[in-house]
């Protein structure tokens, strides 16, 4: 605790460092009941560079009461990422230490405990991303009017732009996407918003009038769709698919807020804008069809050592930092999203060409090389996490 001097005044608490880089292994854990995806996620969240380093400094300068749920569920949360740090090549037991008892009094959609169902660990990992984010960010650093008057000037610079002439409105989206960005980092002020969180442009033409219309997201997890069901496919392939073209036609028409005032037929795009220092990839192997539960088991093949961005950027500026190495898989084995096992896979070592990997399967360990790794995930993987470099 800090300490009070005579002055009555608070020391400054120092800094809390790690280093998972250099010890990259964590305890397994336990699996009581189809918690195998609490499991996957947990190892790789904090396989993240410096996430643990960043939450207990977080939570270090966090002003609010103890007794708020959120708060002690976040404070679990690192005591957990703890003792897996000090019990490596040990098993820890998620709930000796109390960590399911607190999800469930916090009434986490997911958690059925006792009697736990096998559950989304996309939905897993998003509860934390936004629970740790609501925890831990600081006031708002402005108070800012929804749409500033630069805003608004750009916005009428943008609307008499055509969309057939990309040197004419490119410029000026850009700085508009900039100040929603810095907008939206003021008023929420985190390490999950300014490591996890990116920015997306969906862009949208009237092929009547040529009109331009544009929508501006804040993305934290990426999905992607499979565009085959049997044969062997790339993430490259599918970020291809991500960014394609669609045209909104017939009974999909949209309204055009243009010249037009009606609906009319558009082509739309979406590219990212800004990136993430970690870059999550939701892979949607699973399906929903005339009420049937499925899973797309094709192969992905995705890189290890650089993934470049920069083509699905709306900015193709080959100075920007668009290029990730993989650092943690989650693997689902089997056929449906309810039944099936969850895994992870974390990044051990690493050079220029190759790499040494952990596989956690609940409470075993196993060390694989990058090839045996690349092909237990090829048709298994569900979540990438990338890192930038």
């Amino acid at each position: 605790m800090p300490r009070l001097d005579e002055t009555n005044t608070v020391d400054v608490l120092e800094p809390i460092v790690f280093d998972d880089e250099t010890d990259p292994s964590d305890a397994t854990l336990e699996n009581p009941s189809n918690y195998c995806f609490l499991n996957a996620i947990l190892h790789c969240l904090f396989r993240t560079r410096n996430f643990r380093q960043s939450l207990a400094n977080a939570l270090q300068e966090t002003k609010r009461t103890n007794d708020n749920m959120k708060i002690k569920c976040v404070q679990m949360l690192l005591d957990v990422a703890m003792k897996m740090k000090e019990n490596k090549g040990k098993i820890v037991h998620l709930d000796n230490l109390g960590f399911l008892t607190m999800l469930d009094l916090a009434q986490v959609p997911w958690i059925t405990f006792p009697h736990q169902d096998q559950q989304d660990a996309e939905e897993c990992l998003s509860f934390f991303l936004n629970l740790i984010h609501d925890v831990v960010k600081a006031p708002p650093k402005t108070s800012e009017p929804l749409l500033s008057a630069e805003q608004q000037d750009i916005k009428d610079i943008l609307s008499s732009c055509s969309s057939l002439s990309p040197e004419e409105y490119s410029t000026p989206l850009q700085t508009l996407a900039s100040i929603v960005w810095k907008s939206f980092i003021a008023q929420n002020p985190s390490f999950i918003a300014s490591e996890f969180m990116g920015q997306t442009v969906q862009g949208s033409m009237c092929t009547e009038c040529n009109g331009l219309s544009w929508h501006l997201q804040e993305s934290t997890i990426i999905s992607l769709g499979l565009h085959s069901l049997t044969y062997p496919m790339s993430l490259d392939s599918c970020l291809n698919h991500f960014k394609q073209v669609e045209d909104l036609a017939t009974s999909n028409r949209v309204h055009c807020d243009r010249k037009c005032q009606q609906k009319t037929t558009h082509h739309i795009q979406t590219l990212f804008m800004r990136l993430p220092s970690v870059l999550i990839f939701q892979l949607n192997r699973f399906t929903f069809d005339n009420g049937i539960m499925g899973k797309n088991s094709a192969s992905v093949i995705f890189p290890v050592h650089r993934l470049n961005m920069l083509p699905y950027m709306f900015n193709r500026n080959a100075n920007q930092l668009n290029q990730y190495h993989l650092f943690a898989v989650c693997a689902h084995v089997g056929s449906t999203l309810n039944t099936g096992h969850y895994l992870a896979y974390t990044r051990l070592t690493t050079t220029s060409t190759t790499s040494m990997w952990l596989k956690y399967n609940d409470a075993q360990l196993t060390i694989l090389d990058e090839k045996t790794m690349l092909q237990d995930t090829a048709s298994t993987a569900y979540l990438l996490f990338y890192e930038r470099f």
